[in-house]
């Protein structure tokens, strides 16, 4: 799975992933965070950037598909603008914005501000050496004190073809072992005649 996988779900409409609500666990926990800059790696058009944006947030999206960026903005009827800066195109508008480039590549200038991080779909869409590596990005990244409300899926590995893949509260302990970790909530319910449980984790590290 590399990033052409995610820019050709977007270019064939295939984004089921997408959900045209906010997620109950932003409307629950958004105000948890400590007012600053909140970071939403592999964003897509998620409406929960406009969520922590009315809290008066600062949001910062990180998206392969330019047409998420820019569906995002014309969609909400937000104004904005684009401009390329090093490997990115910027779509920037007051409170919003979104680099559309590789996550890994994003500028330390850009770090320098985030506050919060937001991965409700990021870490259970890649794979697990991915994922190890993604965690470690954001370890080493940081500047100031971070907090992060993970949003993840575990289900018996095999009865699901991910992404979403499963990924246990074990290996979110392990990767994320810098961080203080809580689960602050779970619900299991049937998909696809499997049990699959979304679990939500707040993470801090000061």
């Amino acid at each position: 799975m590399n990033e052409d996988f995610w820019i050709n779900k977007w270019q064939k409409g295939e984004i089921g992933f997408h959900q045209a609500k906010y997620h109950p666990a932003v409307e629950k926990f958004a105000a948890r965070f400590t007012p600053g800059t909140v970071l939403v790696p592999l964003c897509g058009k998620t409406l929960d950037m406009l969520y922590f944006s009315s809290l008066g947030q600062s949001v910062i999206g990180v998206e392969l598909s330019p047409i998420a960026c820019r569906d995002f903005f014309i969609e909400n009827g937000i104004k904005f603008t684009e401009k390329s800066v090093k490997d990115f195109v910027v779509f920037e508008s007051e409170s919003i914005t979104l680099w559309c480039g590789d996550f890994f590549k994003l500028p330390q200038d850009v770090w320098n501000s985030v506050t919060g991080i937001y991965d409700r779909a990021a870490l259970v869409a890649l794979p697990e050496d991915i994922r190890q590596k993604y965690a470690a990005e954001i370890t080493k990244r940081r500047v100031a004190p971070v907090e992060i409300l993970l949003i993840s899926f575990e289900y018996p590995q095999g009865s699901i073809q991910g992404p979403p893949f499963s990924v246990p509260e074990t290996e979110i302990r392990n990767i994320y072992k810098a961080f203080e970790s809580k689960l602050i909530q779970s619900e299991t319910e049937e998909v696809r005649s499997t049990l699959v449980t979304e679990s939500v984790y707040w993470l801090h590290k000061p």
